[in-house]
């Protein structure tokens, strides 16, 4: 048995090489972006690519190549049922209604006249959403019709760049005000001139425009539960917003205690994982009257912060006190079901 790692900083891709270390399973590196990816990958079993949705490359070909592959026969992760809703808030809305998933009241508009009659005859507050990006940087609370009109207008005009230059700032800024480190530091040290300065990568990104996106407000929300399911598995982290932020995502601000996550919740999670076939997904969670609603879904996330969680549930709703790692657990199925093959 042979795998083939599309090799990231910051990915699954570390994680991956030291649990194939530990199984004595034979991998190499192939780089999904050389154009001779096909004719490499066919000496391997099976590929393992953690794309990313902040990089041009990874939005123009991991789709298609990882759809191909699979097409072909070769055992990918993720396969595309896995990512084909990843970074992408519009498609998981219409994924997760035909599914009765339990989500939280969404509105999707591609045409302007039908936004604005919409902006005119709703409640507020909505939360405003670009359709990709995460940490919560492209999600505003939009308190009444001038704030809407006006992000709708520019929905249809000239648009929002994938990446909040500002909000990605002000992001950095209180991530350093929290741990006081040096590390907090550079990242604001490193965001400072994009404000000014955009890379290569992020001019390359595709700009959102000729949409428009709400969801409900979730009033009294003062934490989200994320739920991630890798196989027979789920465990659980609660994220606490940010002192006078409606946001809980990127936060930092998480707890483990096994005890407060619902039963619901985590039947819920099995239920919408199983209906995709995902290989892995992790959903966000809020309540309303105690009733878990999703916001939307991930098959990627940093994997460090699961580590502390304190074992996980099987689909019989069995706890189970062991080690909690992420990038084992996909490994550990990957591998399972090349063996099956």
């Amino acid at each position: 048995m042979r795998v083939a790692i599309h090799q990231r900083e910051g990915s699954f891709s570390r994680g991956w090489v030291h649990r194939l270390r530990e199984l004595g399973v034979d991998f190499d590196y192939v780089s999904a972006y050389d154009n001779d990816v096909i004719s490499k990958l066919q000496n391997f079993d099976g590929f393992l690519w953690h794309w990313h949705q902040g990089d041009y490359r990874d939005h123009l070909i991991a789709k298609p190549l990882l759809d191909a592959l699979g097409r072909a026969g070769k055992k990918v992760y993720p396969r595309i049922e896995t990512s084909l809703y990843f970074d992408d808030k519009l498609a998981q809305k219409y994924l997760l209604e035909a599914i009765g998933a339990p989500l939280v009241p969404s509105y999707v508009f591609v045409d302007f006249d039908k936004a604005i009659e919409w902006a005119r005859n709703t409640d507020y507050p909505k939360v405003f959403k670009l359709r990709g990006g995460a940490g919560s940087l492209n999600v505003k609370v939009v308190k009444n019709l001038h704030e809407s009109s006006a992000l709708i207008k520019r929905c249809f005009s000239r648009g929002f760049p994938l990446l909040d230059r500002v909000e990605s700032l002000k992001d950095a800024i209180w991530r350093w005000r929290r741990d006081r480190s040096l590390d907090a530091l550079w990242l604001v040290a490193k965001r400072t001139p994009r404000l000014w300065i955009r890379s290569k990568r992020e001019r390359l990104l595709p700009r959102q425009l000729g949409y428009a996106y709400f969801q409900d407000f979730v009033p009294n929300a003062a934490y989200d539960d994320r739920a991630v399911v890798i196989g027979n598995r789920c465990f659980c982290i609660r994220r606490h917003c940010r002192p006078g932020d409606f946001r809980a995502s990127g936060s930092g601000l998480v707890q483990f205690d096994k005890e407060i996550f619902p039963a619901e919740m985590i039947r819920s999670a099995f239920s919408v994982a199983d209906a995709i076939q995902s290989q892995s997904l992790a959903l966000d969670y809020v309540y309303r009257d105690g009733v878990p609603l999703l916001i939307e879904t991930s098959y990627g996330f940093t994997a460090d912060v699961y580590y502390s969680c304190q074992g996980f549930w099987t689909r019989d709703l069995e706890w189970h006190d062991l080690p909690v790692n992420p990038e084992a657990f996909i490994v550990d199925d990957f591998i399972s079901h090349l063996e099956t093959k």
